[in-house]
């Protein structure tokens, strides 16, 4: 049962916010082609994969909100929005600017938000935080194979002149 439409409409909208950043910038051909470790996802599940965990953030921020009490909310509210402002912007450096030591090093800083939202979500709702878990194994797995991959291709970093004069591919 709905208990509150607008925390529900509000929580899809900052999270539909950061699903439109990773479709406005997928991993295309050039992810396709760098030096990646044999445990990285395949292109096919990163679409069903993010549908899931991006119903689990919603969920978790709607039942947080719905559970707790207005006093009870900033700072946990901060460290989600914090996270999700963190993933927003993740993909267009990952795969726009192809800055791969810059977003391992956002992927750090994300998860550790997570992980701060997860912990201030358990106190108030451990339900909350617990849809958050399979989010929180998921980021922990993303950032290994982002640094692996940012480890093997320092030299295909970025965006070179070419793609500047051609635009991106």
């Amino acid at each position: 049962m709905i208990e509150s439409w607008p925390v529900l409409l509000m929580v899809i909208a900052a999270n539909l916010a950061v699903v439109m950043s990773t479709a406005a910038y997928p991993p295309g051909r050039w992810f396709q082609t760098i030096d990646k470790p044999v445990w990285t996802p395949p292109d096919w599940s990163l679409g069903p994969a993010c549908g899931v965990i991006f119903i689990l953030i919603a969920s978790s921020g709607y039942v947080f909100v719905t559970s707790s009490e207005p006093q009870q909310r900033f700072w946990p509210l901060v460290l989600y929005g914090t996270h999700l402002l963190m993933m927003a912007a993740w993909w267009p450096v990952m795969f726009g600017l192809r800055l791969l030591g810059l977003a391992f090093g956002m992927l750090i800083a994300a998860t550790v938000a997570l992980g701060g939202t997860i912990f201030a979500f358990f106190s108030v709702s451990p339900t909350a935080a617990g849809l958050l878990a399979p989010y929180l194994a998921w980021s922990v797995y993303v950032t290994a194979v982002i640094f692996v991959v940012w480890r093997r291709n320092r030299a295909r970093s970025g965006i070179t002149q070419q793609e500047r004069v051609r635009g991106l591919e």
